[in-house]
């Protein structure tokens, strides 16, 4: 049953809101990120269409498969955080949060799992989902053949990559 705060058509927009998020943060790759005072990483737009992604599927019905689904990527969740238990002694705590931080983006991935069971039941959504990735593909490999032409050697833009000589950049 879906929240009663949501009506079908405003839940059906929120899930394809979330679906191209995930598909246009694929082709924006690292190259968005919003900078945090002290930290390098920054936050990703993956980052943010991940959790618009969770929030989404959180009002939605769960069902049986979406359970199934957690409980297969948990065992991550609990190993990790027990090895970073184990560990934290050896570490300064501006690293254990670092650690964290990290623990927590990749959880969040893994957490797409159970949520695209959710999500994409309905074979609308899959059609959906189906299309946005197949223009993201073909997106992604446009992108890549213009710079590929265009810019064959990406050593005199000093972004702190490698050279990059006579191949693609790629998004991840």
């Amino acid at each position: 049953m879906v929240s009663p705060a949501f009506s079908t058509k405003a839940l059906l927009l929120a899930k394809r809101t979330a679906v191209n998020l995930i598909f246009v943060s694929l082709v924006a790759g690292q190259l968005v990120r919003f900078t945090i005072p002290g930290q390098g990483g920054g936050i990703l737009l993956s980052d943010i269409a991940v959790l618009l992604f969770l929030g989404v599927s959180l009002i939605s019905r769960w069902n049986k498969k979406a359970v199934f689904a957690f409980f297969v990527v948990a065992p991550f969740f609990v190993w990790s955080l027990f090895i970073l238990t184990i560990r934290s002694g050896e570490l300064l705590f501006s690293e254990i949060a670092i650690a964290l931080l990290y623990w927590a983006r990749l959880a969040s991935i893994f957490l797409l799992y159970p949520a695209g069971v959710l999500l994409l039941r309905t074979q609308e959504m899959k059609e959906f989902a189906k299309n946005a990735f197949v223009y993201t593909y073909i997106t992604i490999i446009s992108i890549g053949f213009l710079q590929f032409f265009l810019f064959p050697n990406l050593e005199g833009f000093g972004v702190g990559w490698d050279p990059h000589i006579q191949r693609m950049v790629g998004t991840w």
